[in-house]
């Protein structure tokens, strides 16, 4: 076996290998381990060949510090080559030296102490946990809190190396290291790794010794499951005479890999808060998704009055068949930002988008005041935005775009009804089918917005509301009243047209067609109410009463508007 480490400014890598490997330079210049039969024959390259007493060196570039191209070395334990500002270090397993290693058992402690061997400084210590103080509080991402807690060894340490190590399947990868000076050793001993984490605690070398000295802490995850480790080492060279690794030094250390743990924890809890609050963003106002960052119960299953509204765009599905696809969705996706804008701006939460439409709700999870109003609101803004959408897309429209919208207030069952692995907040129950069944009425009766009785009576003097027919709609027991609302504005047009429209009603649902015929015809075409409507609901019943005998009564007031 053969463990491989190359490091640079922009590199540190280590794995191990059995039989036959090279490395060489890929297009970007980084230096990456190549297996048969991808083992170039030509250019910059390090053969490892296996031999019965360890592994021969091959060596064929010209720019290997202490290393002649094409020379061959047998490697029995340790080799360190330079290529430029890269540094490639090559572990065989053969006469490994074996070292015992100490724990921070405070008895056996106690026994190996030297009492010649003095302690750190106070200004020493005072800087050791300063410095760890601000480790665990740190608040940058987590490959920035790796590469300060290497750092943190060399500095205010004072040992000579630090890397982060992570578990990856049977093996372990370099996440971050500090080698101020690479040449002393930029490797790690996987077997220590290997056995501080089978033993889970911390592991080091107190014995002087001519060679490194290395400390090894693991860290834990919540499942009790080694997943990270910090590895540190102290080397003899010129600029240091310190040997072996201090038992306060190796506390010190596992107190970093603690640190570390524990900004590991925070930072993953806010990820999560953070996706949390953007997903509860994408459907409710900042105020609400405040209230329910402070009470998980905020979301929670109950029953309340509500304000249902129901959007959908006109003619969406020719417009379909005549766009190409990414036109097709990139209209439809400003049609989406303006309706969805318009409910956020007036605190609504939306339910979710159905094909072209979509519906939203007011007055749950918290309380909002006048919720029909505010409902009414955003529809209107939802009328006032389109004209600009569809300018934006005039040479792909034939015509303006067009909405229908359904409003109705009622009491239903509010709750998560998505699944724990995904939010989606919203209502059950008849109010929901009953808003739905108005959107879609919308386009029979030609009114942009139609809304019930439960609506326009909680509604102020903003608008101007006006009864439509009363309906039979699809899946509901009960006739319901339809009604349509204007912004409340001074033209005496608009409020004649209403009264001959409500005359002309009355006069139908009494039975007097002939009247209500009458009532009509002084209405234009294009008035700001749904003549045609109304006039054809009494073609309609003349036609049908036809041939019928005078003395038959009219009973039904109700139209049929079971159509889609």
């Amino acid at each position: 076996m053969l463990d491989i480490a190359v490091y640079n400014s922009h590199q540190h890598e280590q794995t191990r290998h059995h039989g036959l490997v090279a490395l060489a330079p890929d297009a970007a210049g980084a230096w990456r381990i190549v297996r048969p039969p991808d083992v170039p024959t030509e250019g910059d390259r390090i053969e490892c060949i296996p031999t019965s007493s360890g592994h021969e060196i091959r060596i064929a570039c010209d720019y290997v510090d202490d290393a002649v191209t094409g020379s061959s070395i047998e490697l029995n334990g340790l080799l360190r080559l330079r290529l430029g500002q890269t540094h490639i270090e090559l572990r065989g397993m053969n006469n490994r030296p074996k070292r015992s290693v100490g724990t921070l058992d405070a008895a056996a402690y106690q026994e190996l102490r030297d009492p010649k061997q003095g302690g750190p400084a106070p200004a020493t210590l005072g800087r050791w946990f300063e410095a760890l103080t601000k480790l665990h509080r740190c608040t940058a991402g987590r490959a920035d809190l790796f590469e300060q807690a290497a750092g943190f060894v060399i500095d205010p340490m004072g040992l000579d190396g630090g890397m982060i190590l992570r578990r990856s399947g049977d093996d372990w990868q370099v996440v971050a290291s500090d080698l101020p000076r690479p040449e002393l050793g930029i490797c790690f001993d996987v077997e220590l790794v290997e056995q501080a984490a089978r033993e889970q605690r911390t592991l080091f070398h107190h014995e002087p010794d001519e060679g490194l000295s290395v400390l090894v802490s693991p860290l834990m995850n919540r499942g009790h499951r080694v997943e990270w480790a910090v590895y540190a080492y102290r080397a003899l060279h010129n600029e240091n005479s310190r040997r072996g690794v201090r038992y306060l030094e190796a506390h010190l250390v596992e107190l970093l890999a603690g640190s570390v743990r524990s900004a590991l924890d925070r930072l993953s809890a806010e990820a999560n808060a953070a996706r949390r609050r953007a997903t509860l963003l994408q459907s409710f106002e900042p105020n609400v998704v405040e209230q329910v960052e402070l009470s998980a119960t905020t979301l929670a299953g109950t029953e309340r009055e509500i304000t249902v509204l129901f959007a959908d765009l006109r003619g969406f599905a020719t417009l379909c068949e005549q766009l190409p696809t990414c036109d097709t969705y990139a209209l439809l996706n400003d049609v989406m930002n303006a309706l969805t804008a318009a409910v956020m701006s007036h605190g609504g939460t939306l339910i979710d988008y159905y094909g072209d439409g979509l519906a939203a709700m007011w007055n749950a999870p918290i309380d909002q005041p006048r919720h029909p109003q505010l409902a009414c609101r955003a529809a209107f803004d939802m009328l006032d935005s389109l004209p600009g959408v569809s300018d934006g897309w005039q040479h792909a429209l034939a015509a303006p775009l067009q909405l229908g919208i359904g409003i109705h207030t009622g009491r239903a069952q509010v709750g998560n009804i998505g699944s724990t692995l995904r939010l989606k907040y919203g209502p059950r129950g008849s109010t929901v089918n009953l808003a739905s069944r108005l959107e879609q009425a919308t386009k029979i009766v030609g009114a942009p917005i139609l809304v019930t009785r439960e609506v326009a009576s909680q509604l102020s003097s903003e608008f101007i509301d006006y009864r439509v027919c009363q309906a039979d709609l699809a899946g509901m027991q009960q006739s319901v009243d339809l009604f349509a609302i204007c912004r409340s504005r001074n033209d005496e047009q608009l409020l004649a047209a209403i009264t001959r429209y409500e005359s002309a009603l009355e006069l139908y649902e009494a039975g007097d067609l002939e009247n209500a015929q009458a009532q009509l015809a002084t209405l234009a075409h294009d008035a700001d109410v749904p003549v045609s409507f109304l006039r054809a609901q009494i073609n309609h019943e003349v036609h049908r009463r036809l041939g019928r005998r005078a003395s038959d009564e009219y009973i039904n007031n109700a139209i049929q508007l079971n159509g889609k």
